[in-house]
C-alpha cells in the first residue's frame, strides 16, 4: 500500500498501535503459544472502532487485514510490513544475545525455562517503543497513540465478552505525559525481586 493511502486512514482520533512477530514461541516446551493462538487473541478485540496501526511480517498481514475486514474496520487499519526485525536495532539485539549466551541472567531468574529469558522475546518487547516512535513519525496527524499488545486479554481472560469491544475508545489524556494502565499500584510491587520472580522480564 502506498504511504499516501496509509496516511489517509489515520485521522485525529486516538490511534492504537500493536505488532506481531513469530519468534517460534509455538515450540516452547512450557509456555507455548502458536501464531494461530495470537490471531484468536487479536480477533477478540479487533472490532474496536479506532484507527489501528499494525507492525508484522508479510506472512501474517493478510490474516490481520481479514480479521479487521470481518468487522468493517479495514478502512481504519494500516499494516506496516517489516521484512527483517533483526535489522531494526542490531546493536541492541547483539547486546541481548551476549546476555543470553553468558547465562548469568537466566541463572538469576527464579524460572530458567520462562520464554521471557529468550533473546528474541525480549528484543520484540523492546521493539514496542520502536514501533510507537515509528508510528508517531509516519502519522503525525493522529491525536494520540496507544500501545495495545496484539495478544492482550489472551482471548478473554480479563474481558470475556468480545462484543463489548465494538466501540470507539475515547479518553481525555493529558498531552504531556505517558500513561500506564495497571491492575494495582506500582508501589505495591516487590521492586527488583519482582523481576526475579515474575514470568515476564527484560534482560
Amino acid at each position: 500500500m502506498e504511504e499516501s493511502n496509509k496516511n489517509e486512514k489515520i485521522n485525529g482520533e486516538l490511534t492504537i498501535v500493536t505488532g506481531f512477530f513469530d519468534f517460534g514461541r509455538g515450540d516452547h516446551k512450557q509456555q507455548a503459544r502458536s501464531s494461530q493462538n495470537y490471531m484468536v487473541y487479536f480477533r477478540k478485540w479487533a472490532r474496536l472502532q479506532n484507527n489501528l496501526i499494525v507492525y508484522t511480517t508479510k506472512e501474517f498481514a493478510p490474516s490481520i487485514e481479514a480479521i479487521r475486514r470481518e468487522f468493517g474496520r479495514e478502512k481504519q487499519t494500516v499494516i506496516n510490513v517489516i521484512d527483517n526485525i533483526r535489522e531494526l536495532e542490531p546493536e541492541l539485539l547483539s547486546a541481548m544475545v551476549k546476555v543470553e549466551e553468558r547465562g548469568v541472567y537466566k541463572k538469576w531468574r527464579a524460572r530458567d525455562y520462562d520464554v521471557s529469558n529468550l533473546t528474541m522475546y525480549n528484543y520484540i518487547v523492546m521493539l514496542k517503543f520502536w514501533m510507537l516512535q515509528d508510528a508517531a513519525e509516519k502519522y503525525p496527524m493522529a491525536n494520540m497513540f496507544v500501545w495495545l499488545d496484539f495478544g492482550w486479554n489472551h482471548g478473554g481472560e480479563v474481558f470475556p465478552v468480545e462484543e463489548e469491544f465494538d466501540f470507539l475508545w475515547e479518553y481525555e489524556f493529558d498531552r504531556d505525559k505517558v500513561h500506564l494502565f495497571v491492575e494495582k499500584q506500582p508501589d505495591q510491587e516487590l521492586g527488583f525481586l519482582k523481576v526475579q520472580l515474575m514470568t515476564d522480564g527484560v534482560m
